[in-house]
């Protein structure tokens, strides 16, 4: 059973004392949940809550059925299970948690957004809707406040890996790439040819203009054996702005057959011309 699960169970407990049908409908409910038995779980939180429409309690039956409906891949029935619940309980960190991520799954961003920035008024040290919330903020390009959240997130976990990196995506977005140089030398010291900080490296390099040097990154990385397509249209992309055409349209053949979409990148080869646009061809007969 899940952490939130068993919280949700053991504050839904000391007010069962009135009511025993409904007890027992919410016990046998968790019990199925626990057991794995989806359907089971939610035809009885269901019933429990039809028993007593107008209880308080219900708070946490429709937060737990939210979650059975997750599991059981319903996201937009569990997001009005668990909107249900925040009437009653408005402000419940968990069923925010829960619900943000939800609405981060389904791309809707802007409710994710208000979910996450509700966690974080109400727990400001919750590291997860801090990641998040920056994360959301940046994506709407308000740059600032994600670089406050960010760094709010890395003074309570200095040594966070994923938190640095984003917030050297973030200095790329906003130009400042000695700030990202600096967080990424740290970054390479804690975690030597580690293929993320590489690809960071080389991003931040082809970013200030310095293709040859991103060039030498991602070169590590292939010698590494990475097989992330991202690592071959950057390589397209420096190629074909050196007017290297041939090479560039090669790296993005190579990072279609790796997975990249050969949509986007078959009109980059058809700007290449010359053999890579004459294996495009190819690919598509």
């Amino acid at each position: 059973m899940s952490k939130m699960s068993l919280c949700l169970l053991a504050i839904i407990f000391p007010f069962m004392v009135s009511a025993q049908t409904y007890e027992q409908l919410a016990s046998m409910a968790i019990d199925s949940l626990e057991a794995g038995r989806l359907d089971a779980a939610e035809t009885l939180f269901k019933r429990a809550i039809e028993t007593a429409p107008a209880d308080a309690r219900n708070a946490m039956l429709y937060a737990n059925l939210g979650n059975v409906l997750m599991m059981k891949g319903q996201t937009d029935d569990a997001i009005a299970a668990l909107s249900t619940a925040l009437n009653y309980i408005p402000l419940s960190v968990p069923i925010l948690m829960q619900r943000g991520r939800l609405y981060l799954q389904t791309g809707d961003d802007r409710r994710a957004l208000a979910d996450f920035s509700n966690v974080v008024d109400v727990a400001p040290d919750n590291t997860e809707a801090l990641f998040f919330k920056a994360y959301l903020l940046a994506q709407g390009g308000e740059y600032e406040k994600a670089e406050a959240d960010y760094k709010r997130l890395l003074e309570l976990q200095p040594d966070d890996k994923d938190a640095r990196l984003a917030l050297v995506l973030l200095y790329n977005r906003q130009r400042k790439f000695e700030q990202a140089a600096s967080l990424l030398a740290k970054l390479e010291n804690d975690y030597p040819d580690d293929a993320d900080v590489l690809m960071a490296w080389a991003n931040t390099h082809y970013g200030a203009g310095q293709g040859e040097m991103a060039l030498a990154d991602l070169g590590r990385l292939v010698r590494m054996g990475t097989k992330n397509p991202e690592v071959h249209i950057l390589r397209g992309n420096i190629y074909k702005d050196k007017g290297l055409t041939d090479l560039a349209a090669q790296e993005y053949e190579t990072a279609i057959t790796l997975g990249a979409s050969a949509a986007e990148l078959r009109p980059l080869i058809d700007e290449c011309g010359g053999d890579g646009q004459r294996k495009s061809r190819r690919a598509r007969r």
